[in-house]
């Protein structure tokens, strides 16, 4: 009766000391016997790698993680304990070899042949102390389920710690309960209504560029908000609504995509592999002529684009004889329209060529109004020279203009088409991004 009084008395104490982490139940023939995890807390992040095997040619996975899952001693308390009979020990953890497991539990075990009285508290006081002392070496080699345990464990055990602490939102700069707030990859924390009012604004006006994490640095950076994240800020119908802009943006900006000439449809459409012209839509199916978007004509045929300038020409060479027969075939005032028209196009691609530079990306046209010759292009971001069309790095921008016995060596700021205050301006806003 006096051992059952003190077990009692005992699991009591332990509930009151180690609460969730503690669990117990009562044997009808009489005892107790339950779980107490016992937390490694440590200053250093662990490496944790998986155990490669002899069919496995792949370089093992390594993950850094915070928090390693406790380890749990699982007891027994027979009737005789404690003044009688010692407790059934047993250490647990899935990241401890065997051999450190005995080693624990024949440390722990060792207490009550030294007290003959209640240790299960001294148990888990000495099983922490000796868990830092174990000769672990990093990283700890382990299974593939192991490593899976131990990485969502160290997931859920950070975003415990986050939810339970104070942040200050970088938007709106009130101080939230992390439970509030969402950390971006990249380590910006902000409040998630503010998050999601501003992504839902951005992805609403179709602006999916910009959609990214708004501290400067990141902004400076190109940072893109990772999927993940974006799903869990927005939900999944406006996120579906990104995925589809960002699908769109990209096809316009790839010069090899048509659109599906018919109104009710202008799915993108890809040209085929084997007849240059045609191109078929991946929406509708429709085949149609890549360049004169008109209906499949057969690869043999002229197109209307291709025909009229063929005639232009073959006009503007022609003979006095030539030309009256041209006429005839075509008509004069046809004719004179077909001319007027190439002359346009022809003045138009020879101005563009004269004022504007391609993007090396997306081969947008862009002209410069004034400013320095790095340029950004205002359908996919890409950075340019505008003297030469060559990419520049985001982070150093300048190096391009800085390297001797090149074209575009000290001319960054050539042609500003500003005054000297603007140059000033433009060339402060270049030095410091």
């Amino acid at each position: 009766m006096e051992n059952e009084t003190e077990q009692k008395d005992e699991m009591t104490a332990l509930e009151a000391i180690y609460q969730d982490d503690f669990e117990c139940i009562h044997a009808p023939s009489g005892g107790y016997s339950g779980r107490i995890a016992v937390h490694v807390h440590s200053t250093d992040t662990a490496a944790v790698v998986e155990k490669t095997t002899p069919d496995n040619a792949q370089p093992p996975k390594a993950r850094h993680v915070e928090n390693l899952p406790p380890v749990t001693v699982m007891f027994a308390l027979p009737s005789g304990y404690p003044r009688a009979a010692p407790p059934r020990l047993s250490v647990m953890c899935s990241w401890l070899t065997r051999e450190q497991r005995l080693e624990l539990e024949r440390r722990i075990g060792a207490l009550w042949d030294e007290e003959q009285d209640v240790v299960l508290f001294r148990c888990v006081d000495l099983l922490q102390n000796m868990v830092h002392e174990l000769p672990l070496v990093f990283p700890l080699e382990v299974s593939v389920d192991v490593m899976r345990a131990v990485v969502t464990y160290d997931c859920a055990a950070r975003q415990e710690q986050f939810d339970s602490t104070q942040h200050t939102c970088e938007i709106c700069f009130e101080e939230k309960r992390g439970y509030l707030c969402y950390r971006l990859s990249c380590g910006h924390v902000y409040c998630r209504d503010c998050l999601r009012d501003y992504f839902a604004l951005l992805i609403t006006e179709g602006s999916v560029s910009n959609v990214r994490c708004p501290d400067a640095r990141c902004v400076k950076a190109g940072f893109r908000v990772s999927e993940d994240d974006l799903s869990s800020i927005v939900g999944a119908e406006l996120h579906k609504r990104y995925r589809e802009l960002v699908v769109k943006q990209a096809l316009e900006a790839d010069p090899s995509i048509a659109w599906c000439p018919r109104q009710q449809c202008q799915g993108p459409a890809i040209k085929d592999a084997t007849y240059e012209k045609l191109a078929i839509c991946q929406k509708c199916s429709l085949a149609f002529c890549y360049y004169c978007r008109k209906t499949w004509h057969g690869a043999g045929e002229y197109c209307a684009i291709d025909n009229l300038q063929r005639v232009a020409r073959d006009y503007e060479a022609a003979d006095a004889v030539t030309k009256k027969r041209m006429e005839i075939q075509y008509g004069h005032k046809n004719l004179a329209q077909i001319l007027a028209d190439a002359i346009a196009e022809r003045e138009s691609a020879r101005w563009l060529s004269d004022n504007t530079t391609g993007c090396p990306t997306c081969q947008s046209s862009i002209e410069k109004a004034f400013g320095c010759n790095h340029m950004q292009c205002s359908v996919c971001d890409t950075h340019f020279c505008y003297l030469c069309g060559a990419y520049l790095s985001v982070q150093n921008a300048l190096g391009h203009f800085n390297l001797p016995g090149t074209r575009c060596y000290q001319r960054l700021f050539e042609n500003l088409g500003a005054d000297e205050d603007e140059l000033a301006a433009a060339a402060a806003r270049e030095a410091w991004g």
